[in-house]
Order: structure tokens, then C-alpha cells, then sequence
């Protein structure tokens, strides 16, 4: 969902959380589909995705308006896929987990980096086995929300990863600067960090997101490439 009530003037930063989702639920045969949009726009493309063999709904959101955001786009996909589990995850679900789980908005959870979890928690639905040995989802048994235990960090420091910037729509997230640039994109160069300030979820004592991780030069590279030849960026903005 939007972290604005206004899209329109939030800033469009690659949603690369979902994207490294993506692309490990890719890599496992499945078929994925990311909205990053305006409210309307989103319900708008769910009725054009959501079909029978749609297994599951996923939302990813911090706090603030984005989980206003989020809860009213839970609502819509309650009031019209009443059978489709929502899946609830990223900053607020992660901090929160057992809370979030509560809500009747939500049919489970994945906290924490949810590249190995979110694939076997999809399979789990598709063959009603037990969740309990996936780490890092939550569920509920007659209405008891269950939280597993947290998973392991996902290795990406000897990993070069493709990932699929085609389900997005690239030119959004195109940056202007007054630098001179025209199409400047962001990327990723690491995950964690040292700090546990207070007001983020990075605080967490159930996940400490506070270990610091490195992408090699490999993937920073090819990731930079990928932006420039197929993207036409011309500038890179690294976090």
C-alpha cells in the first residue's frame, strides 16, 4: 500500500522488499504479480489478477498511513475474496507479530526476511499440512493465533540475484535530481542495521534486524547493469 494518503506526492522508492520476495517465490515455480500504486489503481489491478488459482493475498506495510492504508485494503479483499488467506508481512508484522495475527484482517504471518518462508507457507496452504515447522510464519487454530519460531537470516553474500524489475512498472520510480540526473534508481548493498532507535521496528527483541549483511560485488554490479541497460538509468542510489 501507499506509505501516504496521497501517492500521488509520496515517494516512490523500488519496493525492493517485495521484489527479493518475488523472486524467490519465482525461483520456486511460482506465479507472482506486485501492485504499487494508488489505492484505486491497486483494487483495480486485483480484480484483474485475483483468479481461481490464486493461492494466496499478501500485504506488506509499516505503521503509520501506510497501515491505514494497508487495513483498508484488507477490507476490500475480505468483502470480495473471502476465501483467498491474507498473508500479512514486512516492519509492522515483523515487530508485531502475535498483534498483527489477532486481527481478523489477518489469516497468517511472515516475519522477519521472509524468502524461505513465504514459499513453504505457500505451499503449506496449497496442501493443507502443518505450519508449525515453518519458521518465521504465524496462523491460527480456531481463532489462537500460533507465531513459529523466527527464521534465520537469508544468505545473500555469495548470491547474484536476477531479480524481476518487469513486475513493476519501471518508470515510476525514475528519479529526477537537480544533479542532472533523469532516471535515477535505488538499490540495495547490504541489509541490517547497527542502530535500534526507538520509533523503528528495528527495535524489535523478538527480530534485531541489527546484524549487518553485505551483497558482494558480483550482484552489486550486475544489479547496477540491469538498471542501466534495461532501464535506462542514469544514476544509482545506494542503501
Amino acid at each position: 500500500p501507499p506509505t501516504s494518503f496521497d501517492y500521488a506526492i509520496s515517494t516512490k522508492t523500488l519496493p525492493l522488499g517485495g521484489v527479493y520476495l518475488a523472486d524467490s517465490l519465482m525461483n520456486d515455480g511460482y506465479s507472482v504479480a506486485i501492485l504499487d500504486d494508488t489505492m484505486e489503481n491497486i483494487k483495480k489491478g486485483l480484480k484483474n489478477m485475483v483468479s481461481e488459482k490464486t493461492i494466496a493475498l499478501g500485504i506488506s506495510s509499516l505503521s503509520g498511513a501506510q497501515l491505514s492504508n494497508a487495513i483498508s485494503i484488507a477490507k476490500f479483499l475480505k468483502a470480495n475474496y473471502p476465501q483467498k488467506p491474507i498473508i500479512w508481512g514486512g516492519a509492522h508484522a515483523t515487530a508485531l507479530p502475535k498483534q498483527t495475527l489477532e486481527s481478523e484482517l489477518v489469516d497468517l504471518v511472515v516475519w522477519g526476511e521472509g524468502e524461505k518462508s513465504l514459499p513453504q507457507l505457500l505451499k503449506g496452504i496449497q496442501t493443507n499440512s502443518d505450519l508449525s515447522k515453518i519458521r518465521g510464519v504465524g496462523y491460527k487454530i480456531k481463532g489462537k493465533a500460533i507465531i513459529t519460531e523466527r527464521s534465520n537470516y537469508t544468505e545473500i553474500e555469495d548470491k547474484v540475484f536476477t531479480l524481476p524489475y518487469h513486475l513493476l512498472k519501471m518508470d515510476n520510480y525514475a528519479r529526477k535530481l537537480s544533479m542532472g540526473l533523469n532516471r535515477c534508481f535505488f538499490t540495495y548493498t547490504s541489509r541490517g542495521c547497527p542502530f535500534k532507535c526507538k520509533f523503528c521496528s528495528n527495535s524489535s527483541s523478538i527480530w534485531p534486524n541489527t546484524k549487518m549483511r553485505y551483497h558482494s560485488i558480483d550482484n552489486i554490479v550486475n544489479d547496477i547493469r540491469t538498471l542501466i541497460t534495461q532501464y535506462g538509468a542514469d544514476g544509482i542510489t545506494f542503501g
